[in-house]
């Protein structure tokens, strides 16, 4: 056999190959980890997209929420958002809820659902800035927790016309001298951060521990003085004055119907009546009148002899009330204008302060040329009050003006806000706080105001106090809207507030919170 010889062979052929081996090596690795890298962009990508596409449909849930509490505003029970989460089957293939909840609730508690009514505060811009007024709104506003005398008349210096600072107040010449200079509005506040630039109120004060005004015990807000703000470190929120103030309280003067209710206090009292007739009867038609024409009186009221002079007033009064009616026959009379016997003057004297006024008074006045006492045929009973106030509101106001401002709903105010109303009693107002109906469910007692009276808390006489400061019921209320899917614990928050009042719904507020957990909602506890 012939020997091959191997020292001939070519001595580069195997370190070419070995080359081309490491080349090839190379290239199979970029390209691999340009596939991991693409593959890897990719599925982040997607995951990206998938966590924005669940996102956005998480804030339409919590957007679905909201029109859903402009139907609750005017009738709680159609929707349910008062009692707990709203299943959403139709939304999406998975499952989806929203609610409406009216805070974060502390932590480990569960959520209080349903709508935040702005009545259940203080609301600054309702206040009255008369100079016969004004201690009668500061008042009001020393109520609050740190609140002072020169911080009250600051607040109503700021909102009033003129440039003389009130007692303790402030006007342009103290703020133009600050650095930077600037001047106060002159007008009502716009929003409530605006309070800020009156003299005298810092953050603390308005918003407490919620610094950023987001409703959520952020960490930096429960850990002592370790960072800012400064807090308690009790695991409860503090608020501030933010808790108990507002800006944008108000009621409708529409019926169920979307109709404007008929105003009591209008001008022409023939025209009154001709509405009332129907409504209500003769009767109570032409008291209403009479009221609007002389001075009633009520005789659960304190007797007007424990007053010097009180009783040769009070005659003297009824005498000028009766001289200045219009008769029969005269110049002035117009046959037209006569109802019920009564000749209706053309610029009514009187006005008629609130509803709970039409129950249980009486009055002198001329009917068919007689002096006669005319008594309310509505007693002031509790039984009465309870059954035929809620009624009378539905269809009733005292005000020509588009809505009612600044009335506290005792429904839902707290003890503090309670304590505003004048003149409640601090005893009366935490006999109020305990007794209001639980959140989630209000009884038809709670309908209107006569459960103060029904429930023994207030009399008769005390209701009419302070019946033109209290309602049950705002048409603006808010809350924070939620929306999650039921395989998931991200939850989209938005807080919002609705004004109902008119003849279209306004959007107030509306703003996007941090995505939170279901748990730190309090939502797990509804299942």
């Amino acid at each position: 056999m012939k020997r091959r010889d191997f020292a001939r062979s070519p001595i580069n052929s195997h370190p070419r190959r070995g080359v081309v081996l490491v080349l090839v090596l190379v290239i199979v690795t970029l390209l691999s980890y340009s596939v991991y890298s693409f593959t890897e962009r990719t599925l982040l990508e997607y995951t990206a997209v998938h966590s924005s596409h669940d996102h956005i449909q998480r804030r339409e849930l919590a957007a679905s929420a909201v029109e859903l509490s402009k139907v609750a505003i005017h009738d709680p029970q159609t929707t349910g958002l008062h009692s707990g989460p709203v299943r959403l089957p139709k939304f999406s293939e998975r499952g989806c809820s929203a609610a409406v909840i009216r805070r974060f609730p502390e932590r480990g508690k569960p959520a209080l659902f349903g709508l935040q009514d702005e009545s259940a505060r203080l609301n600054v811009n309702a206040l009255p800035l008369e100079s016969s007024d004004r201690d009668h709104s500061r008042d009001r506003l020393l109520v609050l927790p740190g609140m002072t005398v020169k911080i009250a008349d600051a607040i109503l210096d700021w909102m009033d016309s003129d440039d003389e600072p009130s007692e303790f107040g402030a006007e342009s010449s103290w703020y133009t001298s600050q650095n930077p200079p600037y001047r106060p509005r002159q007008s009502r506040f716009e929003h409530l951060r605006e309070l800020l630039l009156v003299r005298g109120i810092t953050s603390d004060l308005l918003f407490g521990e919620d610094q950023n005004a987001n409703g959520l015990l952020d960490p930096n807000e429960d850990d002592g003085s370790v960072t800012m703000p400064p807090d308690d470190e009790n695991g409860i929120l503090n608020r501030g004055w933010s808790e108990f103030l507002t800006l944008v309280s108000r009621e409708g003067v529409l019926d169920a119907d979307g109709i404007v209710k008929i105003n009591l206090n209008q001008q022409d009292l023939a025209e009154l009546y001709d509405e009332l007739l129907p409504l209500l009867g003769p009767e109570m038609a032409r008291y209403i009148v009479a009221m609007r024409m002389v001075e009633a009186k009520w005789p659960d009221d304190p007797s007007p002899d424990k007053v010097p002079g009180q009783p040769e007033r009070q005659q003297e009064k009824a005498k000028l009330n009766l001289q200045n009616q219009p008769e029969f026959g005269s110049d002035d009379t117009d046959l037209n204008e006569v109802r019920g016997g009564i000749v209706l003057s053309s610029r009514p004297p009187q006005r008629i302060r609130s509803l709970v006024h039409l129950f249980g008074g009486q009055l002198r006045i001329t009917i068919d040329e007689e002096d006669q006492i005319l008594k309310s045929p509505w007693s002031s009973d509790p039984g009465v009050l309870s059954r035929q106030l809620p009624v009378v509101d539905q269809l009733l106001t005292t005000t020509e003006m588009t809505a009612i401002e600044g009335r506290i709903n005792v429904n839902q105010a707290s003890e503090t806000v309670l304590n505003s109303i004048p003149p409640l009693t601090p005893a009366a107002a935490r006999a109020i706080w305990r007794q209001q109906p639980a959140p989630e469910e209000t009884p038809a007692e709670y309908d209107s105001v006569a459960w103060l009276v029904t429930r023994g808390i207030l009399a008769p006489s005390d209701l009419r106090q302070i019946a033109e400061y209290v309602t049950v019921k705002g048409d603006v209320q808010g809350g924070i809207a939620l929306g999650w899917y039921s395989d998931a614990e991200a939850v989209a928050a938005v807080q919002f507030v609705l004004d109902c009042s008119g003849f279209r719904h306004r959007l107030l507020l509306h703003r996007d919170l941090q995505v939170i957990s279901r748990n730190r909602c309090g939502v797990n506890h509804h299942r």
